[in-house]
C-alpha cells in the first residue's frame, strides 16, 4: 500500500444520505493541530502551495497575510457554488461539513479573526442542513474557539 492510500480521504466517514458526524470526522481525520502559531499556519499554507480555485488561482497564503494585517479580520468560507455545472462545494459541505468547519477555525486562528462565516448557496438545501447539523454538534461539544455561523447567499447553481 502506498503512502497516498494510507492518508485519510476527503470524504472518509461520510455515509449515503448524510454528512459525517463529529464522531465520524474525529475518527477519520482527528483533531486539527492548534499547537502551531498563527504565523506557522500561514507558512504551512504557503509551503503547501495552496491556491484559490477561481480563474485567477490566487495564492491562499497571500490572502491570509492580507486579512491578518486588517483592523478587524474575519474569515468567510465561500461555499456558494458560483461555478456553472459544478457541485464540488455542495458535495463537500453535505458530506464532510466538519472538514470545512475545521478549515474555517484554522483560518480564523491564522489571521486572528473573532468570527468565521460559511457562505452557502440558498438553493443548496442538503448542504445547508448538513452544515447546520455539524455546527450544532460542535456547539454542544464546545469544540470551537471562534464562533462559526452559516450565511445563505443568493445565486449559485446548486439545487441540492
Amino acid at each position: 500500500m502506498s503512502a497516498a492510500t494510507e492518508l485519510p480521504r476527503l470524504l472518509a466517514g461520510a455515509r449515503a444520505g448524510r454528512g459525517a458526524t463529529l464522531r465520524d470526522h474525529l475518527a477519520n481525520h482527528g483533531l486539527p493541530s492548534l499547537a502551531v502559531d498563527p504565523a506557522g499556519l500561514i507558512a504551512g499554507v504557503e509551503a503547501a502551495g495552496l491556491h484559490g480555485r477561481g480563474g485567477a488561482g490566487f495564492p491562499t497564503a497571500t490572502k491570509l497575510h492580507a486579512v491578518a494585517r486588517g483592523r478587524r479580520p474575519i474569515v468567510v468560507a465561500n461555499g456558494a457554488e458560483g461555478e456553472p455545472a459544478s457541485e464540488k462545494d455542495r458535495m463537500l459541505l453535505a458530506h464532510a461539513p466538519h472538514l470545512v468547519l475545521d478549515g474555517a477555525q484554522l483560518a480564523a486562528r491564522a489571521v486572528g479573526a473573532r468570527e468565521a462565516i460559511v457562505a452557502v448557496g440558498e438553493h443548496a438545501r442538503a448542504a445547508q442542513a448538513s452544515l447546520a447539523a455539524a455546527l450544532e454538534e460542535r456547539v454542544a461539544a464546545r469544540r470551537d474557539a471562534v464562533p462559526l455561523r452559516i450565511a445563505p447567499v443568493g445565486g449559485g447553481s446548486s439545487t441540492g
